[in-house]
C-alpha cells in the first residue's frame, strides 16, 4: 500500500563514520642505574603517566598521542654513566703500579733481555683500557597509540626516540621528582630509547608451550 503522507527524508539510517583505528609504534626505553628489583604496580603506572605527558609535550606538532600501553619490563646490565669509576678500581690500579715498579727494579738487576721483556709487559698494561663498571638497568617495552599524525607511520617511533634523546635530562628530572613515593626512580641517571617493529611475548619464569604462547 502507498503511504498517505510523503516522507521528507529517507527512512533508512544515516551513514556513519568508520571508527578511527589508532596507529601504533613500539619502543624500548632503557632506564639506567635502578634498583635490582621489578617495578611495583604503582611505579609502572607512574612511569607510563610521566612518559605520556612528556611525549605529548614534545611530539604534539607532529602527532596526537592517545595513550601508552606498558608491555613489559626486564632487568639487564649496561655500562655505567661516562666518568663513573668502578668500585675498588683506583686501589687496584695503585697496587698494580707498585707491583710493576718492583718487577722493573728486579729486571734491571738481571740481564738486559729480562729488562726488555719487563718493559714490553709494562707497555701492554699501559695500553689496556680501564674497565667500565656495569650497573642495573631496566628495558621497558611500550606501545604508543597515535590517532593523528603528519608523519608516515614508520616514522612515529623515531619521533618518540628523538624526543627522549634530545630531552633526556628533562625526563630524568620528572622521574626523580617522584622519588619520595616511587623509589625505583631515585638514582636513575640515564634514559635510552630504541624503536622495534613488533613486541615479543614478555619473558616468563618457566617455559611455556606453543599453545600458551598463541
Amino acid at each position: 500500500t502507498e503511504s498517505k503522507f510523503p516522507t521528507m527524508e529517507p527512512t533508512t539510517s544515516q551513514p556513519t563514520m568508520s571508527p578511527v583505528v589508532p596507529m601504533r609504534a613500539n619502543i624500548v626505553t632503557t632506564l639506567r642505574n635502578v634498583p635490582d628489583r621489578e617495578m611495583t604496580v604503582r611505579e609502572v603506572e607512574k612511569y607510563v603517566e610521566i612518559m605520556t605527558t612528556f611525549l605529548r609535550r614534545h611530539t604534539e606538532s607532529s602527532m596526537t598521542l592517545d595513550g601508552i600501553d606498558w608491555w613489559h619490563g626486564q632487568l639487564t646490565q649496561v655500562d655505567a654513566k661516562e666518568g663513573t669509576v668502578a668500585e675498588g678500581a683506583e686501589g687496584d690500579e695503585e697496587g698494580e703500579d707498585g707491583d710493576d715498579e718492583k718487577e722493573q727494579e728486579e729486571a734491571e738487576e738481571q740481564s738486559p733481555q729480562v729488562a726488555r721483556g719487563a718493559n714490553r709487559r709494562q707497555l701492554q698494561k699501559n695500553k689496556r683500557p680501564p674497565a667500565t663498571p656495569q650497573v642495573v638497568a631496566m628495558d621497558i617495552t611500550l606501545i604508543l597509540r597515535i590517532s593523528i599524525s603528519t608523519l608516515p607511520i614508520e616514522m612515529l617511533g623515531n619521533m618518540a626516540k628523538v624526543a627522549i634523546e634530545e630531552n633526556e635530562e628533562e625526563l630524568l628530572a620528572l622521574l626523580r621528582e617522584q622519588q619520595a613515593f616511587y623509589t625505583f626512580f631515585k638514582s636513575a641517571d640515564g634514559v635510552a630509547c630504541k624503536v622495534i617493529e613488533e613486541v615479543t611475548n614478555p619473558p616468563t619464569l618457566s617455559p611455556i608451550t606453543a599453545a600458551e604462547a598463541a
